[in-house]
């Protein structure tokens, strides 16, 4: 045993080099466990080399400046209570932390000193130290402070724990930088998503762009082709729009095409990728949809735009349609609706052609 309190003792001066005089929690209660042992062992103590080289005739005293100078070499909190739960002896940063004298608190318990609230929690996690016979760590609220809280239990030389070593450790700068850094991430990654979001959507019609529709066909025509679900495209463009602008001017045609994406919008599914890919040009990808049923869906959509209520501007749509093929390239996917819709154009626009 007084081989481990010489180690015990070393290691704790060694931690206390390395950090700067900021002794570490295990080796505080290491050192702690093993002078408890030595003052409940005289004939230990009196053999041991490591209380001959610092005690003088006066052993008390010696042993209580070692313990005092230990307490006020820490940075952290601590405290060692018996198992009363009544505070044994507390350093400097402790008295410090919960803004009272050193004599108001040795001899006390907490529910004589703190708020009942406090004094629960922290007893509660005490008795468990006691009878389990093992170190916890927990996190309190006291006083404003974000707390942590270490407990290592200490014991005799029969291994029964006689008492508790705390260390406290304010963690309320470190847990408001956390929250801050959390914060700026949670902006962050909002703005990310909205930068995502306007890369890829038309700034004049709040429909997704040619940037988005290209990502959906390429990620839709693999899909389709790994797990053999339909996939169609439907193509269209506004009739005679460069006549609307160059009559009603480029104001009114903005009008027009967004009052077209509005009207698209409300008769199509949310899982539709809808997009403006060029001046009056816009594509919609209909997953999970055959040629069949794409057939009735564009019907629907043509007679809309054609009731669309407009200033005086009657507005019509040529559309082209496809079911895409197994085996077939995403451009010659898109190609051959193009095709279709050129085809509705020389059938004398307003029509539905695949």
């Amino acid at each position: 045993m007084e081989k481990a309190a010489r180690l015990s003792f070393f290691k704790f001066l060694q931690s206390g080099k390395r950090s700067k005089s900021r002794f570490s929690s295990s080796a505080l209660a290491g050192l702690l466990e093993n002078v408890l042992y030595f003052k409940n062992n005289p004939s230990a103590k009196s053999k041991s080399r490591l209380f001959q080289s610092i005690s003088a005739p006066n052993r008390k005293k010696e042993d209580d400046f070692f313990l005092k100078q230990i307490f006020d070499h820490l940075e952290e909190a601590v405290y060692y209570k018996n198992r009363n739960f009544r505070y044994i002896n507390i350093n400097t940063a402790f008295a410090a932390l919960v803004k009272k004298e050193k004599d108001s608190i040795i001899g006390f318990s907490d529910f004589e000193i703190f708020k009942e609230s406090f004094a629960l929690k922290l007893r509660e996690m005490e008795k468990k130290v006691f009878d389990k016979n093992k170190s916890l760590k927990k996190f309190f609220l006291f006083d404003g402070k974000y707390l942590e809280i270490i407990l290592h239990p200490l014991k005799d030389s029969f291994g029964k724990t006689v008492a508790i070593a705390g260390i406290v450790k304010d963690k309320t700068e470190e847990k408001a930088f956390v929250k801050k850094t959390n914060a700026m991430k949670r902006y962050f990654k909002s703005r990310c998503k909205k930068l995502e979001l306007l890369s890829m959507c038309d700034s004049l019609t709040n429909i997704y762009n040619r940037y988005k529709f290209d990502i959906a066909l390429e990620q839709e025509t693999k899909r389709s082709k790994r797990y053999g679900l339909p996939l169609s495209l439907i193509l269209f463009d506004i009739d005679d729009f460069k006549n609307i602008n160059d009559e009603f001017g480029h104001i009114e045609g903005d009008k027009i095409l967004k009052k077209i994406a509005k009207t698209v919008k409300q008769n199509i599914r949310d899982i539709d990728i809808f997009a403006r890919i060029g001046g009056d040009e816009f594509a919609i990808l209909v997953p999970n949809t055959s040629l069949k049923e794409i057939e009735k869906i564009t019907d629907k959509l043509k007679k809309s735009i054609e009731n669309m209520k407009t200033a005086k501007i009657k507005t019509t749509c040529s559309f082209g349609i496809a079911e895409y093929k197994k085996g077939e390239t995403k451009e010659d996917f898109f190609k051959r609706t193009d095709v279709a819709l050129y085809r509705a154009k020389r059938m004398g626009k307003n029509r539905v052609s695949e």
